[in-house]
């Protein structure tokens, strides 16, 4: 316990789980992107009436299951982003703020981005009205989602930077 009563220990250990959070976000939203990269053709088949292939059903089933593992990391990260505010001190406090406010920007930020490419992506022809949305359309929505992906698992790494070193200066001093 700190001499301001912020027991230090356990914010160095929060911002940690942060850390590990940030990555273990990055590696399933990015897998999930990556599964749909792989799958597009097969998705854009099966949308224009054609039956869905080994590899569309397999991207499929695997985008599921990321989906349900990034709901509940996602959800761990906020809580603890969430008690590493209200324990931690200064820049620890702003770590956990900043890595609970990302998690809940992020699904904003997906649609704002899916919004503007799908935007971009009429203007250029890449997205026919009465075809639908292409193999290279999809995949360069997925690309410049993994953009998104990136930006939030590296706010999420500079929140628990921030609460670790916090709390490791002040245990060493």
């Amino acid at each position: 316990m700190g001499a301001d009563g912020t027991n230090w220990r356990r914010v160095k250990m929060l911002g940690m789980l942060l850390l590990i959070g940030a990555a273990l976000i990055l590696l399933i939203r990015g897998g999930s992107n990556l599964a749909g990269i792989i799958g597009a053709e097969e998705q854009v088949a099966a949308d224009a009436g054609g039956d869905l292939g080994a590899v569309g059903l397999g991207t499929g089933l695997i985008s599921i299951l990321l989906s349900i593992a990034n709901f509940v990391v996602s959800l761990a990260v906020l809580v603890i982003g969430v008690i590493t505010a209200i324990m931690g001190r200064g820049r620890a406090r702003l770590g956990g703020i900043l890595a609970a406010v990302i998690i809940v920007l992020a699904p904003i930020l997906f649609f704002i981005g899916t919004f503007l490419m799908g935007m971009i992506g009429g203007i250029t022809g890449m997205i026919d009205p009465n075809v639908g949305v292409t193999a290279g359309a999809l995949r360069v929505i997925l690309g410049v989602d993994l953009l998104r992906v990136l930006f939030v698992a590296a706010m999420i790494g500079l929140g628990g930077w921030f609460a670790r070193s916090t709390a490791q200066k002040n245990l060493s001093a």
